[in-house]
């Protein structure tokens, strides 16, 4: 599960040489042969063009540039020479930010930091973007770097990535709640679970989406579907207050912890979300893959949010959006859903919430 992937993040430049034995040209395009690659992914050629006080020159670099996916990171390094850094990345790949020292370039004695903004890839070419460089905090440096694109990986059509995530039920007709990055790109999507039988598997449709706040929400299209008794949660969209008591639940990890549903609590450490995100709690219930789109629940049993994030780098630090964004979201649908105000199962017990919402609470399966 990963951290707002809508925001842009940074590229994070290492002054660490390696040498290129695992990056070059042989063994990059047989890594590609064996595994899926995506738009960004290929071997570039370079070309700088330089400006200082009206001296204006250009020049192609004798090496060739590489961009590797490893997992949700890229490298970027000289096809069979060094390494110059890595990048995480937006999911939505609308826009980049490349920081690096340019000291691997061209200047090993006067090190520099140099930052690239970069709006959209295409597979033929990357759009050429201005380098400000600052020497000594004085003189402006201009750069245009153009890369082109000399060697782009096949995309293989036929390995399929499956993904795992979590939803639940809004409505007795088969409209289900869960994240938008679960299901972008689906060429399938599958729903288990429903009435507590994890043997059937349901299709399911997108019938409208919100990706700026990670929402989507799902139409079950089986003739067979059908709930068994009524959805009995309210969704409550007043603020929740910090320090208020919350659970979860959902399905992570199933590889490794099995198919049964899974309860976490804690309470609500932020009314804001990731770098001040108000779209979003923070909560300190702990949340790992497959627990994307799961339910948050007050102690009254409210749904008061939908689990979509975790912080890699901080313990028990997870993300929720508030319910008041899927209310909007619903409030989109030509059918109109009408919304309880309070639930149907009046108690604080944890074990009894978690036993009867349990039948409403999914796995979602897709194929990539």
């Amino acid at each position: 599960m990963k951290i707002k992937e809508y925001i842009t993040l940074a590229f994070l430049f290492m002054q660490v040489f390696t040498y290129g034995g695992e990056y070059d040209e042989a063994k990059l395009k047989a890594h590609w042969e064996s595994n899926k690659a995506d738009e960004i992914e290929g071997i570039y050629s370079v070309k700088q063009t330089q400006s200082l006080n009206g001296d204006v020159r250009s020049f192609i670099y004798r090496n060739n540039f590489f961009i590797l996916k490893k997992s949700n990171m890229y490298i970027i390094g000289e096809v069979g020479g060094k390494i110059m850094g890595t990048l995480v990345s937006n999911y939505l790949m609308e826009q980049f930010t490349l920081e690096f020292d340019i000291a691997n370039w061209c200047c090993p004695d006067d090190p520099q930091i140099s930052r690239v903004y970069l709006k959209k890839w295409s597979d033929t070419e990357i759009k050429s973007e201005l380098i400000k460089v600052i020497l000594g905090g004085e003189q402006p440096y201009f750069f245009k770097i153009e890369l082109t694109l000399v060697y782009k990986p096949q995309i293989k059509e036929d390995i399929q990535e499956n993904i795992s995530g979590t939803g639940f039920a809004i409505s007795n007709d088969g409209i289900v709640v869960t994240n938008f990055h679960v299901v972008s790109s689906a060429k399938s999507i599958k729903i288990k679970g429903i009435n507590s039988n994890f043997s059937i598997a349901y299709n399911a449709t997108v019938l409208v989406s919100d990706p700026k706040n990670d929402l989507v929400l799902l139409k079950i299209d089986d003739l067979k579907f059908k709930l068994q008794e009524q959805v009995p949660f309210a969704i409550k969209t007043n603020l929740s207050e910090v320090g208020e008591n919350i659970f979860t639940l959902g399905y992570p990890l199933r590889a490794t912890m099995g198919d049964e549903i899974k309860l976490t609590n804690g309470i609500i450490s932020s009314k804001t979300g990731f770098q001040g995100d108000i779209s979003t709690y923070q909560i300190s219930a702990p949340a790992q893959p497959g627990n994307s789109g799961g339910p948050l629940f007050d102690y009254f049993g409210n749904i008061i949010g939908v689990v979509n994030a975790k912080h890699n780098d901080a313990d028990n630090v997870t993300y929720a959006i508030k319910a008041t964004y899927l209310k909007n979201l619903i409030d989109l649908l030509p059918a109109k859903i009408i919304s309880k105000n309070v639930n149907l199962i009046n108690t604080k017990s944890l074990s009894i919430l978690a036993e009867s919402y349990k039948k409403y609470t999914y796995i979602i399966e897709v194929t990539k």
